[in-house]
């Protein structure tokens, strides 16, 4: 029997004189399916059916013909594909003439064929999922009829957004009618996490409107202050870092005297700027806190008020002046 059958289409290479004769006179379509449906004729006897049936769709989606529809049919009989061949002889005896060549093997195959598929009813869950069968998308859910299939272990998977996909294993024998249902499970949504509570500082106490404003000289004064004291942070920085690198390169092999000396002048040069730039922030303060305490305050009726409170390496000096 599938001897018989591989010789079909050799048969249908000369078939397909007649297909190519009826389109020798076609446009340009009619021509491109007479040449794919000659490469599907050649693939077909090397047994490579794969091909051979793309090239043949290929050549019915041009020239849609009977003969080319008992092709298709063998060759997805040769792939053992019942279900996909089942259809394409059907198609093809309602399109053939009664004194079609093939129509007597096309009926006998026909008989063949069913009773080598089988049915699927997928009942499946949530609307809209995606059904595939052999990994081959068949449809979404509800599907409108029961689904054809060859006989054998068939794989059906489901997929939907939002929701474990599923995959069940059927064995079908010839005539079966089976239900298969599946039901996906949604995806669990993780727990949000409890937000963050992050400490909020009690805002401070709005300062009292100074109606006087603030005199140019205390302002800069305290400027002054402050900018001394930068200088000084600076230097002093600057200090302890050419010292830690004078110290490296005494430790380091290779270094020469004139960059040892170079870098212990350095380091004596810049202590020397911090320790005046500190004598001059300390004078500096003691100035600027004389005159804010002499300079006159409309704002306040009870005169001039400072607190004096340790901040780091120096003095915070806060109240109403």
């Amino acid at each position: 029997m599938m001897r018989m059958r591989l010789a079909v289409p050799l048969v249908a290479a000369v078939f397909s004189l007649s297909f190519a004769c009826s389109v020798a006179r076609a446009d340009e379509a009619g021509k491109e399916a007479a040449a794919h449906f000659k490469r599907a004729v050649t693939l077909y006897g090397e047994a490579d059916y794969h091909a051979a049936l793309i090239e043949f769709k290929r050549a019915y989606d041009l020239s849609p013909t009977a003969q080319v529809l008992y092709d298709i049919g063998q060759t997805y009989y040769q792939l053992q594909d019942y279900a996909n061949a089942l259809p394409a002889f059907e198609k093809y005896l309602a399109s053939a003439p009664t004194s079609a060549p093939h129509r007597k093997d096309a009926e006998t195959t026909l008989d063949t064929l069913r009773s080598r598929v089988g049915s699927l009813n997928l009942l499946v869950e949530p609307t809209g999922s995606e059904i595939f069968v052999d990994d081959e998308l068949v449809g979404t859910a509800p599907l409108a009829r029961p689904r054809v299939v060859s006989i054998g272990r068939r794989k059906i998977s489901v997929t939907h957004t939002g929701h474990v996909a599923a995959t069940k294993i059927v064995e079908v024998a010839g005539g079966d009618k089976i239900n298969v249902d599946i039901a996906l499970d949604e995806i669990p949504v993780a727990a949000a996490p409890a937000p963050a509570v992050v400490p909020v500082a009690p805002a401070a106490a709005p300062p009292l409107e100074d109606k006087s404003g603030p005199r140019p000289l205390t302002i800069g004064a305290w400027v002054a202050t402050a900018l001394l004291a930068a200088g000084w942070a600076t230097t002093g920085f600057l200090a302890l870092s050419a010292s830690s690198d004078l110290k490296t390169a005494r430790d380091r092999f290779g270094e020469t005297r004139a960059d040892l000396d170079s870098k212990a002048s350095s380091v004596t040069n810049l202590a020397l700027i911090s320790d005046v730039l500190g004598v001059l922030t300390l004078v500096a303060g003691a100035a600027s806190i004389g005159i804010t305490l002499t300079s006159p305050h409309k704002g306040s009726e009870s005169g001039p008020h400072v607190m004096l409170s340790p901040a780091g390496a120096g003095l915070l000096v806060h109240g109403s002046f």
